[in-house]
């Protein structure tokens, strides 16, 4: 601050703010090649081999992984500028610098996932150079992986040529649930499968959508360096869409392109549709337990109905739509909500897909309650049987019956759900009245389910 006002004393006028593309070129610089006092004089290269000499094969490492994704990123800026012949000079730097770590690990043997988590960078990097590459071997993870990358499963298919893993991508799917990610990253992550896939009509549509993607990204904040496109938006390229455009054989003017790019705001333009797309190698339907005869997995369930669902036939062998429609959806949550079932966000989402009065079986003449959509509702039912019949209120009656003695006299086992633990329980009418009793001794799939995804599952797979 005093510099400023002598400064200003002596007539001299303050220098021009730095742009903020001038401000991150030189972060990056500074990060890849700058020589520091600190490390007597060495830049970061230097330094690293330095470590290596000394044995200090943790801090090596994870140096050597952070000078390949400082590389990557310092590329990546020189691109959106439109400097493609320096954009291709760093992608190389980047390339270089994952070699040394592979040679390094034939000495050093196996890194831990903390080292180097992830090469997908550089392996973008080497396919928009047509350049070989060999991955880092890795030791196995001692803890889950909380944001798995889906890259691997995309890029092991378009450098490999091979189908699309739909096993692996609807394991990370899964992860991604259980996890709790937004809902609109997974849909971003589709996006570049459907992409890959040929999904699009033609490339104008592939490139609009991409760019309503890409620009929607500016105006959500996440942690730095979890997800890419986030901060700087307008300055970056979405390299992986880069790679997938090389891949499905499209040619033409891109923002998001290689080595044909274009600014920030500009008009896409397509040479070559694209005609290369990638297959997919179906994951197997996912089947009940030899012992249980359940699917205990809410995901694999959900999948399981899904696929069923959607193949559905009534008694005459005509297709039988259970779709919720649109309009009812929003009804579903509050209906529940009314009825204490809350924090079961499995079975929300089947509902809300799916009218469960709708849900055809062969197991039993019963049918499932509908929180909204039926004439007799989850919420009518389950009050006909607590006010007339003494069923305890903690306990919701998923499944009614047409039948007039069942209706007027209902006896022996009963599904029901326990709003306490969300599990579902066949329970008999002589109990119903104290769920502890009604439910000592359940066994998995005879008189308990573990989710209520997990029993229409089996409701449903009964021949």
């Amino acid at each position: 601050m005093l510099g400023k006002f002598i400064g200003k004393l002596l007539g001299r006028a303050d220098p021009p703010p730095k742009s903020r593309i001038a401000h991150l070129l030189e972060i990056y610089h500074d990060r890849v090649e700058a020589k520091v006092d600190a490390w007597d004089g060495l830049d970061k290269a230097g330094l690293i081999e330095r470590q290596i000499a000394q044995g200090d094969a943790p801090m090596a490492t994870m140096n050597l992984g952070g000078h390949v994704r400082n590389y990557f990123a310092l590329a990546g800026l020189y691109w959106g500028q439109g400097d493609i012949e320096q954009a291709r000079h760093y992608l190389g730097k980047a390339v270089d610098r994952h070699e040394r770590m592979v040679d390094y690990c034939a000495v050093r043997g196996p890194v831990w996932p903390a080292e180097y988590s992830d090469e997908s960078d550089v392996r973008i990097a080497a396919y928009l150079l047509d350049r070989p590459i060999m991955p880092v071997p890795r030791r196995p993870r001692e803890e889950p992986d909380l944001y798995p990358s889906f890259k691997p499963i995309l890029l092991d298919s378009m450098t490999g040529d091979t189908p699309l893993d739909m096993a692996r991508w609807q394991d990370w799917e899964d992860s991604t649930v259980r996890n709790r990610w937004p809902k609109f990253q997974v849909a971003e992550a589709q996006f570049y499968r459907r992409a890959l896939m040929g999904e699009f009509a033609e490339g104008a549509a592939l490139l609009a959508a991409h760019e309503a993607l890409w620009k929607s990204k500016a105006g959500k904040t996440f942690e730095p360096g979890w997800f890419d496109g986030y901060d700087d938006n307008d300055l970056i390229i979405d390299t992986l869409f880069a790679a997938i455009l090389k891949r499905i054989g499209w040619e033409g003017h891109y923002r998001h392109s290689w080595p044909a790019t274009l600014p920030y705001v500009s008009t896409p333009e397509t040479t070559r549709e694209p005609d290369r797309f990638i297959a997919a190698a179906a994951a197997p339907l996912p089947a009940p337990s030899a012992d249980t005869g359940l699917i205990a997995d809410p995901q694999a369930a959900r999948r399981f109905l899904d696929h069923h669902l959607a193949v559905q036939v009534d008694d005459e062998g005509q297709p039988f739509s259970a779709a919720r429609p649109v309009k009812e959806a929003g009804k579903v949550a509050a209906a529940l909500k009314e009825l204490g079932w809350t924090r079961d966000p499995t079975a929300l989402d089947l509902m809300r897909a799916y009218r469960m009065d709708h849900v055809l079986t062969r197991r039993t003449h019963l049918t499932p309650c509908d929180p909204v959509a039926s004439f007799v509702t989850l919420k009518g039912w389950t009050q006909a049987m607590t006010q007339e019949f003494g069923l305890h209120p903690d306990l919701l009656a998923i499944a009614q019956s047409e039948e007039r003695a069942d209706y007027s006299d209902p006896q022996g086992l009963w599904y029901v759900l326990w709003v306490k633990d969300r599990k579902v329980y066949a329970v008999d009418r002589e109990d119903w009245h104290d769920p502890k009793l009604a439910t000592k001794g359940a066994k998995a799939g005879l008189t308990m389910w573990p989710s209520y995804v997990s029993f229409v599952a089996w409701w449903v797979g009964g021949d």
